[in-house]
């Protein structure tokens, strides 16, 4: 965005900026003089301070046609995300639904969501992650990847992408 930076040999650099709250457009240009080639590259982030981004509350999320819902509350200054999900793994093959598996974590300061899927329950363990971020007030998206094992059954793993937004 019109600042010139040094870069290292590998070609990476580092370069500080503040964000305005909302949607904040990067536009990367790479030019070569010695042949005159460029290439330009555009990056929409969004940013919203947790303190105005009104995340808390009931959320109601889908992935996979499943729907999902979680809480987001403050406790002593932290953001919380607690919840369950269902995990229908029957595209792998038999039919294979496990319902109530818990999500449990907290949302960063830069507003992403880093969470544990975790269910110990009638022989069936399933552990994971739901990861995230928030795209604006009242939506967020990511991903999760869980692995459900069971005596006697081979071991399962799956990954979704999932979507929210907030009641």
């Amino acid at each position: 965005n019109g600042i010139s930076l040094e870069y290292a040999t590998e070609g990476r650099f580092v370069a500080g900026v503040d964000l305005d709250e909302g949607t904040n457009i990067f536009e990367v240009v790479a030019a070569n003089p010695d042949n005159n080639l460029t290439t330009t590259k555009t990056k929409q982030y969004i940013y919203y301070p947790l303190a105005s981004a009104g995340i808390t509350g009931h959320w109601a999320g889908e992935t996979l046609t499943r729907p999902f819902a979680f809480d987001i509350y403050e406790f002593a200054g932290v953001y919380i995300i607690d919840g369950t999900l269902t995990i229908d793994a029957t595209v792998l093959g038999d039919p294979l639904v496990v319902q109530d598996v818990i999500i449990a974590g907290q949302i960063h300061e830069d507003g992403t969501i880093d969470a544990a899927l975790s269910l110990d329950a009638d022989g069936i363990l399933v552990t994971g992650f739901l990861n995230g971020v928030f795209l604006s007030t009242g939506t967020a998206a990511g991903e999760y990847g869980v692995t459900i094992a069971k005596a006697r059954w081979p071991t399962v793993t799956a990954s979704a992408k999932w979507t929210a937004v907030r009641e």
